[in-house]
């Protein structure tokens, strides 16, 4: 099947705003792949992360704000 040409098991993948909307898409359709997911986002307010588990993905969750300068190294050191 053609999708199986886009699996990504054994990747990791790093949404930022990946708790709603266009980010909540993104994070669903990488972990519908295989992808282990860490998904980022100031607050979960939206419960896009427990969707996200819900769904049985493999799926962290990191709280950041990634307008803060600091914040990109931290995150990338959280998904190492």
């Amino acid at each position: 099947m053609i999708l199986d040409k886009f699996r990504v098991e054994n990747k990791v993948a790093i949404i930022t705003g990946g708790t709603r909307g266009i980010g909540f898409a993104i994070a669903n359709a990488l972990g519908e792949a295989g992808a282990k997911l860490i998904v980022s986002s100031r607050t979960d307010k939206y419960k896009g992360f427990d969707n996200l588990k819900n769904s049985g993905f493999d799926v962290s969750f990191y709280e950041a704000d990634i307008t803060d300068s600091s914040t990109p190294q931290k995150l990338i050191d959280f998904a190492i």
